[in-house]
């Protein structure tokens, strides 16, 4: 049981080291420690261990505090073991269960020339690039994507969930399961989906290189990077896919110079899971003529930062719809809530993702994994996100059966709204 003490030490040292509030939100720290640590050390089962771990970071009364069984930590680490090299999918493999390790490179950029919306268990296409080789073999808006090199992407989905506190849960399991077709541009991917019907696809996609990569951003690894900035009929849609490129707010900017005519813009944020925070000061510019404005405040355990807006020479005045889902987090969820209560835009789709800042997963020496947040987020309104999130003005749901028809449910409703205005 020592890796199981070393464990829970982690966890104790890590929350009173680095949690945002100093007083650990009431909870006797000390006196847990001297009452739970004893348990650990007896305990005869792992199943005994955690739940002592687990009680300790219940004392804390929020969100994105927990520990997750090894196991299931292993589906949320795919497509890299521990030691960098490819994991195996263990019982969550093919259809016969066996084992199946991935040949592509695990931190790879390339990208499937698709996304996903995690509903329940199921991770359903919501885009398909046009032009990609995705594209090419047929894969449409509403298929499942239910394998990938055998490994069964919805059994990973349904185990990791059971293990999620908090309103990420659709980030986190999002994002496992695009890491399932990690690997570098050129690589390819043995795919397997449930088209309409659930009738089961199975089409070798190639993986193509992202339109752009991050720039470099202190010890920040290459990212891919996805944008869009177009119109649909007399309405812009600006979607961005994470805050790591600079040059997405000039070529916003450069889009509104030439396009004086808008009726009204849709900024599409589902999925984005932040970055760089300053990013959304500077976009938001555009948006509002008014100088003296703020989206929020982020308090951390020594420090508070302000996130004020940045004045720009173009700025649109129409009205602004913007798309958010559970995938929405940290800079995505500051610049929705800011935009929400500065009443500048208004939301559509789903809860955000209520990690103002992206909560931390790491692997604790008995091998299970561990969450905890590391900061606090008050919107301009006085509304606290961590935990809680950002909520749309109007609740509108990814329905595959619309998805399959072609129908993107959020992104219709706001176009729909803007036309009405």
């Amino acid at each position: 049981m020592e890796a199981h003490l070393a464990s829970f030490d982690q966890i104790w040292e890590t929350i009173r080291d680095v949690h945002y509030d100093p007083e650990l939100n009431g909870a006797p720290w000390d006196e847990l420690r001297e009452t739970l640590r004893p348990r650990v050390a007896a305990a005869r089962t792992d199943g005994e261990a955690r739940s002592a771990m687990e009680e300790l970071l219940a004392s804390l009364g929020q969100s994105h505090f927990g520990v997750i069984p090894g196991e299931v930590y292993d589906e949320l680490d795919r497509p890299s073991g521990p030691d960098g090299s490819p994991a195996e999918s263990g019982s969550a493999g093919g259809e016969s269960g066996a084992p199946v390790a991935s040949s592509r490179n695990p931190g790879g950029i390339g990208q499937p020339g698709f996304d996903v919306v995690v509903v329940g268990d199921q991770a359903i296409v919501r885009r398909v690039v046009t032009g990609s080789p995705a594209e090419r073999a047929g894969v449409a808006m509403g298929w499942v994507l239910s394998a990938v090199d055998g490994h069964d992407v919805s059994k990973g989905i349904a185990a990791l969930r059971e293990h999620l506190d908090g309103g990420e849960a659709e980030l986190v399991l999002r994002r496992m399961a695009l890491a399932n077709l990690a690997g570098d541009p050129g690589e390819t991917a043995r795919v397997t989906f449930l088209a309409e019907g659930d009738a089961s696809r199975e089409v070798t996609i190639e993986l193509i290189p992202p339109k752009h990569i991050s720039e470099p951003f202190g010890n920040m690894p290459r990212t891919a990077v996805d944008w869009e900035i177009t119109r649909i009929g007399d309405i812009g849609l600006f979607r961005l896919g994470i805050f790591l490129h600079f040059s997405v707010r000039l070529e916003l900017e450069a889009f509104l110079d030439e396009n004086p005519d808008l009726r009204g813009l849709v900024i599409d944020l589902r999925g984005n899971p932040g970055g760089i925070g300053f990013m959304a000061n500077g976009i938001c510019g555009h948006l509002v003529d008014e100088s003296n404005l703020r989206l929020g405040t982020m308090l951390m355990r020594d420090q508070s930062m302000h996130f004020n807006i940045s004045p720009q020479a173009t700025v649109f005045g129409g009205p602004v719809a913007l798309l958010i889902d559970g995938g929405s987090a940290s800079t995505s969820e500051i610049m929705a809530a800011g935009l929400q209560d500065l009443g500048r835009a208004r939301l559509f789709g789903s809860n955000t993702a209520g990690a103002a800042l992206p909560s931390v997963f790491v692997r604790l020496p008995n091998g299970d994994g561990f969450q905890f947040a590391v900061a606090n987020y008050v919107s301009t309104g006085g509304s606290v996100l961590e935990g809680s999130g950002v909520a749309p003005d109007e609740v509108v749901w990814p329905e595959r059966s619309r998805l399959l028809e072609g129908v993107d449910p959020p992104l219709a409703a706001a176009l729909e709204w803007i036309r009405q205005q």
